[in-house]
């Protein structure tokens, strides 16, 4: 594994509850009444709406494209890794799809367009440099930087450039900016500016005392021999002496928190495990349909998160391609997501379900520091395979 460290502009989060386990979930009443699957979207719909400025039959339709988009991003990479620059969704002033691939590659992209409904509100333009090229000079340049870690990195795969912030001109100084090592063309990939960064806060474990929730449970895991049924939280929280809502000890198996990993997972005896979550818009306890990953998910898609100190709330998707520096070895394989206004991801909300209706899409990391708190999340496939004793994968209802 490659040893790098970055500072993002993020603050880790923690708390523990939102999985639903036959427990009472934030002080109301458990019961155990089966969630109706098709009455989850309409609050999304409706926060949706909200966001975007838009009707909900509006919001409804540019829902129903974003899912088209996610498959349509994932073929292209899948095909066209080396040119393809970036998939993106544009919800104003027009909304619209777009692909960028290097000069000379566009007539590439027409065979998978004309496979969707995409075609006619999809632009194709030229992208500066391919997402595959700016991913190998981000690491490149986080390996060769593993002692300094008081910078923020991401990669603007829109623009085609990879932006690294320091705190101050004094600490950018201090960067190993491999100019020998590295192409002319790689260095005039990068922008670099001094600017404030947010410090990772303190964690106090998953405990809950006088009712004080320390970090936010994402998901019901399963380990994948079908031994054991457990509950999913973020990395960075404790592992020790976690409880569930003043009444449950939970035991804790393994951790992985380095790389694009922040997650660990604990059994909870005694207690009938659903592969349900609560979504915290009004109290929905909603089941688990699916997954949509990092390879379906893309910048200007909306999401839904819930924690137990911000609350439910709804976002764009900005960049996905981010690198928290509170991850040892950081890769930028994280999300971040958007409000445009409202707090979105607090101190507490470590650990909580990322998601639209019923799809899970990752679970709440940290805090980019910017004034509305924007989320940092990790995509939901890595959980499955980010423990290996035994592995372990998010329960879908029908299993």
């Amino acid at each position: 594994m490659l040893r790098r460290r970055c500072l993002s502009l993020v603050v880790v989060l923690g708390t523990l509850s939102a999985v639903w386990i036959n427990l009472p979930v934030d002080g109301r009443a458990a019961t155990s009444a089966e969630p109706s699957p098709s009455a989850a979207i309409g609050p999304d719909i409706e926060a949706t709406a909200k966001l975007l400025g838009v009707s909900v039959d509006e919001a409804t339709y540019r829902i129903k494209i974003q899912q088209e988009v996610g498959v349509l991003e994932a073929a292209l990479n899948a095909d066209l890794h080396d040119v393809l620059g970036s998939v993106w969704i544009t919800q104003e002033p027009q909304f619209g799809v777009h692909v960028s691939v290097l000069p000379g590659y566009e007539k590439l992209v027409q065979p998978y367009l004309s496979k969707t409904d995409l075609e006619p509100i999809t632009t194709i333009s030229d992208a500066r440099r391919s997402l595959s090229t700016l991913r190998d000079e981000a690491l490149a340049f986080l390996d060769s930087n593993p002692s300094f870690g008081n910078y923020d990195l991401s990669i603007d795969e829109i623009a085609g450039y990879i932006d690294v912030v320091a705190p101050s001109k004094e600490a950018l100084d201090q960067l190993d900016i491999p100019r020998a090592s590295v192409t002319n063309q790689m260095l005039n990939d990068f922008q670099f500016d001094p600017g404030v960064l947010a410090q990772a806060a303190d964690v106090i474990g998953g405990r809950i005392i006088s009712d004080v929730h320390f970090c936010t449970a994402g998901f019901v895991v399963r380990t994948d021999n079908g031994n054991q049924d457990g509950v999913a939280d973020a990395g960075h929280c404790d592992n020790a002496g976690q409880v569930w809502n003043n009444s449950v000890n939970l035991t804790f198996q393994e951790q992985a928190f380095a790389s694009d990993h922040d997650v660990q997972w604990f059994t909870t005896p005694g207690v009938d495990d659903k592969p349900w979550f609560n979504a915290g818009d009004g109290g929905s306890i909603r089941h688990v349909l699916s997954l949509t990953g990092r390879a379906n998910t893309s910048i200007g898609d909306v999401v839904c998160k819930y924690g137990v100190t911000a609350g439910y709330h709804c976002g764009e998707v900005i960049h996905k391609d981010v690198c928290p520096g509170y991850v040892p070895g950081c890769y930028p394989d994280f999300i971040q997501a958007d409000t445009g206004g409202t707090d979105m991801c607090l101190g507490g909300d470590s650990g909580g379900p990322v998601f639209y209706d019923t799809s899970a899409y990752g679970m709440v990391s940290g805090d980019a520091g910017d004034a509305d708190h924007d989320c940092i999340y990790m995509a939901i496939n890595f959980v499955t395979g980010s423990v290996v004793n035994p592995s372990i994968h998010v329960r879908i209802a029908a299993s």
